[in-house]
């Protein structure tokens, strides 16, 4: 652990910093572990203030996101200073990391209340590997069959899908138990794997009225992921139900830590694209930030000849080909090839015209794209060496 005496001299350090606004480069009172350590807690200070700013404000979307991954990504790499600092003071001792306990069999409980096993202490904000309930094979299949069906989850990465169904605990109720209640404020969200539950809201008589049945494979509770805010209806158990559950904290923690990592990748790719070599590691950052990522099958067309064009595309990994509808009967003329690194789509955005050609996945292929609006605000500086470009694609397309 931290010396009192080292957390002293950082208290005092960052204290005199907000004072002056700002830390120095030299340090000279820390060794290079210690300074890395100071940096990273002025800087972690920093962007806690600023997400805070912009929750108080109101501010939502992507902003608040982004916000959000910042202090993710900067807690990780203040743990591993942290494993520096402790390393460098204490020689090579190394503390074993807390593992979650493994769940065992779930005896029947009294009726009235969901209990869950104990997982044990968990350090989400360390790693999203740090979250996992062991399961059978069978059992992590049926909760990503399950997840993938749900709105919530439809854009959330297979990889990201695996995680989120490690994380998920199960526990065990009796028939008759009230799993959740109406005007209750939840943070979980379940999965029933065996039973049925039913879904009951106040009547106009001032009963209460079903007004569904949650099945086995199917979920319920899914917006406490999303917000802290009041249950819609009562969900009370009309069998014995055998359910999975996962709370809000670490779907977040998950999810953010999944767009820190994201991130870090695409800012990585980015940097391999000539085109966009003369953009700062702020502007490229910006750009990673609302990249969206999409897979497209050897053979399937990621854009068609004629249509209106609002995006453009980067392949991150496979090939693609543009071809030329030539006309009624006869067959599309090849125009180029596309690799990893290569762009398209920009022609329709530049000129606000229908897209000119096809776009075909020759391999399985990984896109990052970019929307129009995205495209004009941050890829400026590029528009010149793409309008010179112009003059390749008229050369094919006559």
């Amino acid at each position: 652990m931290l010396g009192f005496n080292l957390f002293g001299r950082i208290s005092k350090f960052l204290f005199d910093s907000r004072a002056s606004g700002g830390v120095s480069s030299h340090l000279p009172e820390f060794n290079e572990h210690e300074k890395d350590l100071v940096k990273l807690l002025h800087n972690l200070e920093r962007s806690r203030s600023h997400l805070q700013r912009l929750e108080s404000s109101g501010s939502k979307g992507d902003m608040v996101i982004t916000a959000q991954a910042d202090v993710i990504s900067l807690q990780q790499e203040v743990i591993a200073a942290l494993q520096h600092v402790n390393g460098s003071s204490h020689g090579h001792e190394k503390e074993e990391p807390v593992q979650p306990t493994n769940v065992s069999a779930h005896p029947r409980r009294r009726r009235g209340a969901v209990s869950s096993e104990s997982m044990g202490p968990v350090l989400v904000s360390a790693s999203i590997s740090k979250v996992v309930i062991p399961k059978v094979e069978q059992e992590k299949q049926k909760l990503a069959s399950v997840l993938k069906e749900m709105v919530i989850f439809s854009d959330v990465h297979d990889e990201d899908i695996h995680a989120l169904v490690d994380a998920f605990a199960p526990e065990w109720c009796a028939a008759e138990t009230v799993i959740m209640r109406k005007g209750d404020m939840g943070d979980k969200f379940y999965i029933v794997d065996k039973g049925v539950c039913d879904c009951f809201v106040a009547s106009a008589e001032g009963g209460s009225m079903l007004i569904c049945t949650v099945t086995e494979g199917k979920g319920v509770g899914e917006l406490a992921l999303l917000y802290n805010a009041p249950r819609a209806a009562t969900v009370v158990a009309r069998t014995d139900c055998y359910l999975w559950s996962l709370d809000r904290g670490t779907f977040q923690c998950l999810v953010l830590s999944a767009t820190a990592r994201r991130r870090r990748q695409y800012k990585e790719f980015l940097r391999g694209v000539p085109i966009l070599s003369n953009l700062t590691a702020e502007e490229l950052a910006k750009v990673a930030d609302v990249m969206e990522a999409k897979w497209f099958e050897g053979g399937e067309y990621i854009i068609e000849q004629g249509e209106d064009g609002d995006t453009m595309f980067f392949i991150e990994e496979g090939s693609a080909i543009a071809t030329k509808n030539a006309g009624p009967g006869r067959p599309s003329k090849k125009l180029m090839d596309f690799s990893k690194g290569d762009y398209f789509g920009e022609l329709a955005l530049i000129r606000n015209e229908p897209r000119a050609a096809n776009v075909i996945a020759v391999s399985r292929c990984k896109v990052c794209i970019i929307d129009k609006q995205a495209f004009v605000r941050l890829l400026g500086p590029c528009l010149e060496i793409m309008s010179r470009r112009i003059h390749l694609y008229e050369a094919f397309l006559d």
